[in-house]
C-alpha cells in the first residue's frame, strides 16, 4: 500500500511518499531554470527522475500518481499557450523517463486530474507548496484509483483544517470550491513558502 504523489512545476517537484493514508517521507527537488539551458534543465529532470525511481523501489512502492497538466480550456489559445509553456520545462520528457523507470520495476504510473490540488494541499498540510500539492495528488490518486472510494475531493470540514484558516471563516461554506472561490475573492494567500 505504499504510493508516492508528485506535484510538479516550472522550478520545482515536490514528492510524497505514503501509506495508505500515513505520510513516510517527504521531498523537494529545485530546478535551476534561471540559467536558460535547455540541457541543464533536461539533465536535471532526468537525474530526479532516477532519484524519485531508486526512492521507489528503496520503499517498495507500487504507484506513483502525477499531475495530469493537460489544460483543456475553453478558451483554446489560451490553453494551447499555457502547455506551450509546460512543455518548456520538459514535462513531457520527465514523466516519459520517469515511466520508463517505474514499468521496468513493475510499479504503475497514473496522471491524476490536479483541480484545486494545491489549494487543498496547502489549506490542508503544512510542508511548503509543491510538498502540499504532492499529498493531496497521492490522496487523491490512491482514493479514487486503488481503493476505488470516489473520494476525488477530501471530506470538507473546516474544523479539520490548519488552525490559520478557522479563526477567518464560520461553518456555513460546504464545500471545497466554495472554500477556494471565497479565498480568491478575499485576495487571501494560501500557498506555503
Amino acid at each position: 500500500n505504499r504510493y508516492i504523489g508528485i506535484d510538479l512545476n516550472p522550478n520545482e517537484i515536490g514528492i510524497s511518499i505514503k501509506e495508505d493514508d500515513k505520510i513516510l517521507e517527504v521531498r523537494k527537488y529545485i530546478l535551476n531554470i534561471k540559467e536558460n539551458n535547455h540541457n541543464k534543465v533536461e539533465y536535471e529532470m532526468y537525474l530526479i527522475s532516477k532519484k524519485i525511481s531508486q526512492i521507489f523501489k528503496s520503499y517498495n512502492c507500487k504507484f506513483i500518481f502525477i499531475e495530469d497538466l493537460t489544460i483543456k480550456s475553453e478558451n483554446h489559445e489560451k490553453g494551447k499557450l499555457y502547455n506551450r509553456t509546460i512543455n518548456q520545462w520538459i514535462r513531457n520528457k520527465f514523466i516519459n523517463n520517469l515511466e520508463k523507470r517505474i514499468n521496468a520495476v513493475s510499479g504503475k504510473l497514473y496522471k491524476i486530474n490536479p483541480a484545486y490540488s494545491s489549494f487543498i494541499g496547502n489549506v490542508m498540510y503544512q510542508f511548503d507548496d509543491s510538498i502540499n500539492a504532492s499529498l493531496e495528488i497521492a490522496r487523491r490518486g490512491y482514493n479514487v484509483i486503488i481503493i476505488k472510494n470516489k473520494k476525488f475531493y477530501p471530506e470538507f470540514n473546516l474544523s479539520s483544517l490548519k488552525d490559520q484558516w478557522k479563526e477567518y471563516f464560520n461553518d456555513g461554506i460546504k464545500s471545497w470550491k466554495e472554500f477556494y472561490l471565497i479565498i480568491k475573492n478575499l485576495k487571501l494567500k494560501y500557498r506555503v513558502s
